[in-house]
């Protein structure tokens, strides 16, 4: 398996087991042509986060981040996933300013992701 992208605190951007767990597969054009899809939501998620921030609904916000929650973390982008959760948790409570502290992460850590599945040849 290809080198993983390794955060400053030694966390992967990805576990690709994590994925070949849920798709009780070890087919790496499934695995990847299901990280590629993945890939285009989680840009597409990221587009209506920063859209919901940008006019002030936080709730939206939040909403988002909750699918895109749950998608990471199927497809063991538990970093990103962990993010979400904060973002959602902050939408969900109103916290506006918390809200806006998360969000800037989630880019970071999509391009973290993203970075991991290029490293693959993976691509959205």
């Amino acid at each position: 398996m290809p080198p993983q992208l390794v955060g400053a605190d030694g966390d992967r951007a990805v576990d690709w087991g994590t994925l070949e767990t849920y798709l009780e597969s070890d087919d790496r054009a499934l695995i990847d042509g299901f990280f590629a899809d993945f890939l285009r939501h989680a840009q597409t998620a990221l587009a209506e986060i920063d859209a919901a921030v940008a006019t002030g609904d936080i709730a939206q916000a939040g909403r988002v981040a909750h699918r895109l929650k749950s998608s990471a973390r199927m497809v063991g982008a538990s970093r990103l996933a962990d993010a979400c959760q904060a973002l959602e948790s902050a939408g969900a409570a109103g916290d506006g300013d918390a809200v806006h502290a998360r969000h800037p992460v989630l880019a970071v850590l999509l391009d973290a992701v993203l970075a991991a599945a290029a490293q693959r040849g993976i691509r959205p």
